[in-house]
């Protein structure tokens, strides 16, 4: 029986449609067998199978490889390895969530720890979902205030490489926009941040929806600001703040309001909109 059962059976589990409609279970059955995995009357009695086949076999592929231990969940991913890679990174994303550690463990193994997104994984261990806080506070507000198109997002990102054929058909598989919507970001917030962030942005900007970018990258002063300055984002409002205490550490001395305050506010509206100017 597998030590981390609960949690490879929640990854198979999010991904049994997946191996129900987009893959041939007979090859991979094949592959498991190869490799000792699935026994041969076992997997004879799989072939067998008429009515409801390929319900019975993603069944039978779900009880067994929890059954068979955790190697036969890395056995699983090597037979997906030449012909549905994309899956088999799904299946990974999803078991990080439930068990980041073993998944970690998984990982190495499978790729043999040489990888780029292995090796991003491993310089990256704290703190790698950071940049994704914002989008997951916001998301309903980007869907009912923003309007935001999730189809031509969708299009931008998989065109840039973010969402894998199965990913797109998964997330267009869905009943509803809402559903599709959701469903792209509950995908799109488990990919790496590092990678996938900036691409995200830029695809925003790709689709005119500069707006949306701004209002996630925090305030489009600081965002004007750096991209005049050519200073790094995190430059802006360290910068900022250092200016406004040096300001406030002279008021008293130096800073002298007129006398005509009144009609001061009423050329800060006039010229500029600027309401609100108070003493």
């Amino acid at each position: 029986m597998t030590t981390h059962g609960d949690a490879i059976s929640a990854a198979l589990d999010e991904h049994k449609n997946t191996f129900q409609q987009y893959t041939d279970l007979e090859e991979i059955f094949l592959c498991l067998k190869r490799k000792k995995i699935i026994e041969n009357d076992e997997y004879h009695e799989m072939m067998k199978e008429t009515s409801g086949r390929k319900k019975k076999q993603v069944l039978f592929l779900h009880e067994k490889i929890i059954s068979a231990g955790d190697n036969a969940f890395i056995a699983l991913l090597e037979c997906l390895k030449a012909r549905y890679k994309d899956l088999a990174e799904a299946l990974l994303r999803t078991l990080e969530m439930e068990d980041e550690a073993f998944a970690k463990e998984v990982r190495n193994k499978w790729e043999g720890g040489s990888s780029t997104a292995s090796q991003v994984t491993a310089a990256q261990p704290v703190g790698l979902s950071t940049t994704w806080d914002r989008i997951r506070e916001n998301r309903m507000r980007l869907r009912d205030e923003f309007n935001l198109d999730f189809q031509e997002l969708l299009r931008s990102l998989s065109d840039k490489g973010v969402f894998t054929l199965i990913e797109g058909q998964q997330i267009r598989g869905k009943p509803t926009p809402k559903q599709q919507f959701d469903e792209l970001f509950d995908i799109l917030i488990c990919k790496n941040p590092q990678l996938y962030y900036p691409v995200f942005l830029k695809a925003l900007t790709d689709i005119d929806r500069k707006d949306v970018r701004d209002f996630l990258e925090g305030g489009s002063f600081q965002i004007i600001a750096r991209d005049l300055l050519h200073v790094s984002r995190a430059t802006v409002p360290r910068t900022v703040n250092r200016f406004l205490k040096v300001i406030l550490s002279l008021c008293q001395e130096t800073v002298k309001f007129p006398d005509n305050l009144e009609e001061v506010k009423f050329k800060f509206k006039t010229i500029a909109d600027l309401s609100g100017v108070k003493e």
